[in-house]
């Protein structure tokens, strides 16, 4: 059974292994079930993200993430009642996590846009945070943002 919390680089090696054993079998019945599991695969949505940390292994739904913050080689995910601490960088996880609902802002932070309480002018732009926290926007990412949330509004 595939599991839904596959990170973006397994997913695409799933795919590229499943189409190199295709092209070397291309018997009837077992071509039918690759084309099966390559749409089931490609249709799932990332819902759930594995992090290593000190601790052990935590899975996250997407939705629990409030945001990332980068500290050099960690990332730091803040939850409603956690943070997790792992040893990559933010830019692998900006990748990985939907556009459509994640949102880099700054060199140090990735942004889950459903908690995203106000958007302040000051100081060339800031994200307040449901969570409290008032994160800076850089003006190369204000503009994505500010669609992104326009996007979200009624």
């Amino acid at each position: 059974v595939l599991t839904e919390n596959l990170m973006a680089d397994e997913h695409d090696a799933l795919i590229r292994a499943v189409l190199k054993y295709k092209k070397h079998y291309q018997n009837n019945q077992f071509s039918q079930r690759l084309e099966n599991l390559m749409s089931s695969v490609s249709s799932k949505k990332l819902d759930r993200i594995t992090l290593s940390s000190s601790e052990g292994m935590v899975f996250l739904r997407l939705e629990q993430i409030i945001r990332l913050e980068s500290d050099g080689n960690y990332t730091s995910f803040f939850t409603s009642n956690d943070k997790i601490v792992v040893s990559k960088t933010i830019k692998e996880y900006e990748g990985i996590l939907p556009e459509d609902v994640f949102c880099r802002i700054h060199q140090s932070h990735i942004v889950n846009t459903n908690f995203i309480s106000k958007f302040l002018k000051e100081d060339g732009g800031h994200a307040l945070m449901e969570d409290g926290s008032k994160l800076p926007v850089s003006r190369r990412r204000k503009e994505a943002l500010l669609q992104l949330l326009s996007g979200k509004s009624l």
